[in-house]
């Protein structure tokens, strides 16, 4: 008797272990090592793997956080993005205006504790501290800038 099909395949297995390996070896499955996670294209994989795991594409390398994956993309990327084009795609994004300084001589501040910082990475380094109670959940500012960022580089 067939233990459980395979829809995108249209293929029976006789137990559990054999639709695994069938998943993790078949070229119609995108598995994601970090949760398991199938994807019926590569590109939705690499999709998911950026967003939910911060993994640089270009790299093929994960980041234990966004802040770590932007400081990353503004220094030793091979996608030779570099802070100048970080900068400035910090400015095109949607949300901008919640990190954007007025203050002479910074670009960013802080959209909880309005300190400033002059780039990016400086600004993520202080979200992660303890001195900063900045929300960095997937609806924050920063993180729809780092969605953004990712699909531009």
């Amino acid at each position: 008797m067939d233990w459980a099909p395979c829809s995108r395949c249209d293929r029976y297995f006789n137990s559990p272990s054999a639709m695994e390996q069938h998943i993790r070896d078949s070229p119609k499955h995108n598995l994601c090592g970090a949760c398991n996670d199938d994807f019926e294209l590569r590109e939705d994989l690499e999709e998911h793997c950026e967003y939910w795991h911060d993994y640089c594409r270009d790299d093929n390398r994960f980041f234990d956080s966004a802040e770590d994956l932007d400081q990353h993309d503004e220094g030793t990327c091979i996608s030779g993005v570099d802070q100048g084009r970080v900068t400035e795609l910090a400015f095109q994004c949607r949300l901008s205006q919640y990190y954007a300084s007025s203050k002479h001589g910074f670009d960013f501040e802080c959209p909880s504790c309005n300190v400033p910082f002059s780039y990016m990475s400086g600004l993520f380094q202080h979200v992660q501290s303890e001195a900063c109670d900045e929300e960095s959940d997937k609806h924050s500012p920063l993180r729809a800038f780092l969605r953004f960022l990712r699909r531009r580089v």
